[in-house]
């Protein structure tokens, strides 16, 4: 059931999403991390509901470093792709809308949105410094050192000061590991200004 969804909505429209995921300025924001928020849920037997499927497909659709409206561009592409599809309904789209906006600051817009926010967020506690490289990579041909040194700073600080990272019972586990990783690089970042 979990990945009946994504191989439907793989097969339907995947030449319409995918393309974004290559382009050549991309290292962590890739198919590769749609994969992973699969598995993750697979993993952890969560079943993906056909508008939480639509939502990790587009939620990184326009990723540009530093863009503040990444995720307001994804809705767009994902309404440009799906809004006359029969395959899709309109609420389905609305609550796809929220989830993929919910991503912005990491707060749940809807319920649905829990998950998303979850599985967006568990490489924070899994793979973390293969990942933060990988984010630098994507930053280096934008920003400077130093820019993107502050930035990650109060990207970190940001998520730091969350009263919660993780929403649904089964990725609560992932919140003090994530916390720790951040922490960690966080120090590093103030008095080396790498990770």
């Amino acid at each position: 059931m979990i990945r009946q969804h994504y191989i439907w909505f793989e097969e339907q429209f995947g030449h319409l999403w995918k393309p974004y995921y290559q382009e050549p300025h991309r290292y962590y924001h890739i198919e590769h991390h749609i994969h992973r928020m699969v598995l993750s849920a697979e993993e952890q037997n969560q079943i993906l509901t056909l508008p939480q499927a639509i939502a990790v497909m587009f939620h990184d659709a326009v990723y540009i470093p530093g863009y503040s409206k990444n995720e307001e561009r994804s809705v767009d592409i994902m309404n440009a792709v799906l809004y006359n599809s029969t395959l899709v309904t309109k609420d389905d789209l609305y609550v796809a809308r929220d989830c993929i906006m919910s991503t912005v600051n990491h707060s749940p817009l809807c319920h649905e949105a829990e998950l998303i926010i979850d599985l967006d967020l568990v490489e924070l506690a899994t793979n973390y410094d293969r990942n933060s490289q990988l984010i630098r990579n994507e930053f280096r041909p934008f920003y400077t050192p130093g820019e993107y040194r502050n930035g990650r700073i109060a990207f970190l600080t940001s998520m730091l000061n969350k009263k919660q990272l993780f929403y649904t019972p089964n990725f609560r586990k992932y919140e003090k590991p994530a916390r720790l990783n951040m922490e960690k690089s966080l120090e590093i970042l103030k008095e080396t200004g790498t990770k």
